[in-house]
């Protein structure tokens, strides 16, 4: 398949009602060679099927739709799919409520072409991003030889904890604290700041993603688009870590 700067092509799905409204998005969608349109779908309930059947990109996703409203769609594939979604709707008053299920954009017809030149572009920002630190998973799982058993002295309670590194999922910022959350659900508080545990961990592994959070990448699952710029963190346990917006380009660059 085409690649574009070390990503696939973008699969694009259009979801509307109207076919006046499908033929126009198309059009201004293929004149980027980095897009790919996978389809089209009239009706939530085909949007579903497609969804499931599809697994695509980025999605530009009417509101108004005859059976499932597009709101309803999302609904449906809850946990199955995560694509990238562009609400195209004639009201402005589903905005709030869209960007709540973390849209990347919202779009209200008539749009001018630049808009949707910009939300595709903030696709590509976010699709890269969710590429990059998908890479950063993978190298820090095929090469668990680095750190099997590497540990890390942490001051507790008046002992000292030597950690595996492997055990530790992620770590908050607690004052002048720590809260470092290991494998399993158990937490350890950490007698020093942040800043200082993160000096004392191996890059390959730990990431930091948050003025107060660091990652261990080999406990992300799941890397999903969420606010202006930032990204939701999915891991292992289920935990959800929202990185911070400042912390965009870092992310974006780790497979560079």
């Amino acid at each position: 398949s085409r690649t574009t700067g070390g990503m696939n092509a973008i699969r694009t799905l259009i979801v509307d009602d109207e076919a006046p409204a499908r033929s126009r998005i198309r059009k201004l969608l293929s004149v980027d060679p980095d897009i790919t349109v996978i389809g089209e779908c009239s009706s939530g309930e085909a949007a579903v099927l497609a969804l499931q059947r599809e697994a695509p990109d980025l999605v530009f996703l009417d509101i108004h739709l005859p059976g499932l409203d597009g709101f309803d769609v999302l609904e449906r594939v809850a946990g199955e799919a995560h694509p990238l979604i562009v609400f195209v709707t004639a009201y402005d008053e589903h905005a709030v409520k869209a960007f709540g299920v973390g849209a990347l954009d919202y779009l209200v017809k008539p749009f001018e072409r630049a808009q949707l030149y910009t939300a595709v572009g903030r696709a590509k920002r976010q699709l890269h991003a969710r590429a990059a630190l998908a890479g950063r998973v993978a190298v820090a799982a095929r090469q668990p030889s680095r750190t099997p058993g590497g540990r890390i002295a942490i001051r507790t309670d008046g002992r000292v904890v030597r950690l595996r590194l492997d055990e530790i999922a992620w770590i908050e910022a607690e004052r002048d604290s720590s809260q470092i959350h290991l494998r399993g659900g158990t937490m350890l508080t950490a007698r020093e700041g942040l800043s200082s545990v993160e000096q004392r961990l191996p890059d390959a592994l730990f990431l930091r993603v948050h003025r107060s959070r660091i990652v261990n990448v080999a406990h992300v699952r799941e890397v999903h688009p969420w606010f202006q710029g930032e990204s939701l963190l999915v891991l292992d346990d289920g935990t959800r870590i929202v990185t911070g917006r400042t912390y965009r380009d870092k992310i974006r660059q780790l497979s560079q």
